[in-house]
């Protein structure tokens, strides 16, 4: 492998072509970023990235290149990956960024597609802590703002009974005598 980046751009009447090449990675990624922000800023919006001579791209390319789409969307622009090497693609099939970042076999079916990309997948409604999709079975609210498994200290079994899962909260439990033993009665 080489290390030698590069970046080259070239503009059309509606879009811009952007060849990268070499290794993307730590050293190379804020020159990436700021070449493809000077871009935007000068009303570039939609983007087909060419990436037949890149490499190699490690996680700081790629937070680069997950995070352009957003910002493109915001000006009303996309972002289209061509040529993209089999072990990138796979990379990016891994980390789940082909829904951010669709791919295309070639520049005629990149700027043939639809100008929003691909649908974006919807976010299921999953509360934190149920482990399922979904609105999850109401608390009670004492459970709040404890673990969301057990229940609150003041409901939780003590002592000789721990093993019994008895709650002192139950109305059907016999409750405890001044010693604490339901049976012997106060000492």
């Amino acid at each position: 492998m080489t290390s030698d980046f590069f970046v080259h751009d070239r503009r059309a009447a509606d879009y811009t072509m952007v060849t990268i090449g070499g290794e993307l990675d730590l050293a190379t990624a804020p020159a990436l970023n700021a070449h493809l922000s000077d871009l935007m800023a000068n009303g570039r919006a939609r983007l087909v990235l060419d990436l037949a001579p890149l490499e190699f791209v490690d996680a700081y390319g790629l937070g680069v290149l997950a995070g352009m789409p957003g910002r493109l969307r915001e000006r009303g622009g996309w972002l289209r990956l061509v040529n993209v090497h089999p072990r990138i693609r796979r990379l990016l099939g891994i980390t789940r960024l082909t829904d951010a970042l669709p791919v295309y076999a070639s520049i005629a079916q990149a700027l043939g597609a639809t100008p929003s990309g691909p649908p974006r997948p919807r976010r299921s409604a999953r509360r934190r802590g149920t482990g399922r999709s979904g609105p999850g079975p109401k608390r009670p609210r004492s459970y709040r703002h404890h673990h969301r498994d057990s229940p609150p200290a003041r409901l939780r079994p003590r002592g000789r009974n721990r093993s019994r899962r008895l709650f002192r909260s139950d109305p059907s439990v016999r409750r405890r005598t001044a010693c604490g033993h339901p049976a012997k009665g106060p000492a």
